[in-house]
């Protein structure tokens, strides 16, 4: 369920000790959820904050879907928009 887990990660994101993470996994979530917008607001923000070196993989796999999520945000083909 992304949904809830969405909500859960976002909490995090305000709340939590470690916000990188969750920004990470609620931007998965967004994008399952097809909020394409948020999503990638949200890889961004976690691309802003997380480790080069811990994160490398993270890293690596959102910079593979970043420019067909930036392409699928301006489209309009969102479920939020």
């Amino acid at each position: 369920n992304f949904k809830p887990a969405a909500e859960e990660f976002f909490w995090l994101t305000q709340n939590g000790s470690n916000p990188t993470t969750a920004y990470y996994f609620l931007a998965i979530c967004l994008d399952r959820l097809e909020d394409y917008p948020a999503a990638l607001e949200n890889y961004k923000r976690f691309l802003m904050l997380a480790d080069p070196v811990k994160n490398k993989l993270e890293i690596e796999k959102v910079q593979l879907r970043l420019p067909g999520l930036e392409k699928q945000a301006k489209s309009g083909k969102s479920k939020k928009s």
